[in-house]
């Protein structure tokens, strides 16, 4: 007997042997988030991509274009996809990217502030700092302070999502974010109509991102 009519799973969770069996099953389902291998299996996310290129695209109008990542593992999809982004943006402005200024880690606080501290340490220093996530941007922002660096003066900070730190940091970090709500919405949307219509097969981008800018890359 069939318990639920259809599943919305978060793509963190989705190893290859689900997403197999959801769709030999035939299992009306919703992932969300593009997951980090190929398959057939249903899913939306917001555009990562896009959202390095808007992070890139502020910094670049405030006059920073010396612009360091500090990413994830490079078997982070996510991050990895912002990173593009992050080229792209320079790329179209005839920046290059310093590959010295690519720090990858296993996005721990820690990480993050040793990131940084690398990142201090080198001559020239980067004058902008995009953090992967909401992790790394917490050690990074305390590394700063505790170097006496002056943000957004010196070193301007820009992260993505603002669940959990973003607003919490101290200063607070100007955030590419996604409505995560939307997200949702759109997710159960898609489900209702793969419920409806078995045969409906969709791997698709659903959520622009939004800038939230903050006192990391502004003077209040």
């Amino acid at each position: 007997t069939k318990s639920v009519d259809g599943m919305i799973l978060h793509a963190s969770i989705v190893t290859p042997e689900i997403a197999d069996y959801l769709v030999s099953s035939g299992i009306p389902h919703t992932v969300i988030g593009m997951p980090s291998f190929p398959t057939s299996a249903c899913w939306i996310d917001n555009n990562n991509m896009l959202s390095g290129q808007l992070a890139a695209k502020h910094l670049l109008t405030i006059n920073k274009e010396s612009i360091a990542y500090i990413s994830g593992e490079k078997d982070d999809l996510i991050s990895e996809l912002r990173l593009k982004g992050v080229y792209r943006e320079l790329k179209d402005n005839f920046i290059d990217l310093n590959e010295d200024f690519v720090i990858r880690t296993n996005s721990t606080h820690h990480e993050g502030y040793e990131a940084t501290l690398k990142l201090l340490n080198m001559n020239p220093r980067p004058n902008a700092i995009i953090c992967a996530n909401n992790m790394i941007d917490l050690g990074c922002i305390n590394a700063l302070r505790d170097q006496n660096i002056q943000i957004p003066d010196d070193i301007a900070v820009v992260t993505f999502d603002d669940y959990p730190y973003a607003i919490i940091t101290n200063p607070p970090t100007t955030a590419i974010n996604i409505d995560v709500y939307d997200l949702g919405q759109q997710a159960a949307r898609l489900l209702i109509e793969k419920i409806k219509k078995p045969t409906y097969q969709f791997q698709t981008y659903m959520t622009v991102p939004l800038l939230v800018t903050r006192r990391s890359t502004r003077k209040d």
